[in-house]
């Protein structure tokens, strides 16, 4: 990680249980880290919310941060706030642990320009077909093959 200190967009896609400590070795070895996308392949357990802490702590320049399907708690969400003040967009679909009170909830939408709601629909198939779509626009072969060809495709791998 060390290789990366100019890494300026982080992906992390349909991952299993990744540890606070991995955080705060993104934050301390990427320090211009401008967005982060966290999308673990099922609930993030986090009770804690040292996940939302790591962030808050190291990565003090995000601008854009996506963290779906976690345990975030009002206080986890609370740091990256505090500790990310270049925050422009937020994306927390999923965190059904979150209970935004009318006061939390004016913060994050008077000082996030782009907030997306933790009850909002997370369309399963936007993760992984288009995160693999995404990766793929140069390559001709995936230029014939409609989404749910390449569905088909992914399942054949499971």
């Amino acid at each position: 990680m060390k290789k990366q200190s100019f890494l300026e967009e982080l992906d992390i896609y349909h991952c299993f249980y990744i540890e606070m400590r991995f955080f705060h070795c993104i934050g301390k070895c990427c320090p211009l880290l401008k967005s982060l996308k966290f999308i673990p392949s099922f609930e993030q357990e986090d009770k804690d919310g040292n996940v939302a802490f790591a962030i808050a702590k190291t990565m003090p320049g995000l601008c854009q941060l996506m963290i779906l399907n976690n345990e975030l708690t009002n206080d986890g969400l609370v740091a990256i706030l505090d500790g990310c003040p270049l925050l422009e967009s937020l994306d927390l679909r999923g965190c059904l642990h979150l209970n935004l009170d009318e006061s939390l909830e004016k913060r994050c939408i008077e000082k996030i320009k782009e907030f997306r709601f933790p009850s909002e629909y997370i369309d399963p198939f936007d993760s992984i077909i288009g995160y693999i779509w995404s990766l793929c626009p140069k390559f001709t072969f995936f230029e014939s093959i409609n989404y749910n060809q390449l569905s088909m495709l992914i399942n054949a791998f499971y």
